[in-house]
């Protein structure tokens, strides 16, 4: 449950690295949809149905999809540089799933 609205992340980057000692690769970066806009907030409680497919229709989610990645990497890094308020010191966020596949 996020009740903080200046807490909100307002972009992303995802990286990937084949291992330790190699440089991060941009996988995918941009702006949330809700970046200029008000964002829903789900009900504390409220059972999440989501699948590999799809979030929950019934929820605000939010969708980044990275498919044009055929790369596989050992580690992921998510970054959220930026919040609603700028310079504000904390995120919150209820869910993060990524999803994929075991090689």
């Amino acid at each position: 449950h996020n009740n903080c609205p200046k807490c909100d992340a307002v972009d992303y980057i995802v990286e990937g690295r084949v291992d330790q000692s190699s440089p991060w690769i941009i996988i995918a970066q941009g702006d949330f949809d809700w970046k200029d806009s008000v964002l829903g907030r789900n009900d504390r409680g409220k059972p999440v149905s989501s699948t590999f497919e799809s979030g929950d229709e019934d929820l605000e989610f939010e969708e980044v999809p990275f498919s044009s990645n055929v790369q596989a990497f050992l580690e992921y890094r998510l970054t959220f540089p930026t919040t609603r308020q700028a310079g504000y010191t904390y995120l919150m966020f209820a869910e993060l799933e990524l999803p994929g596949w075991i090689i």
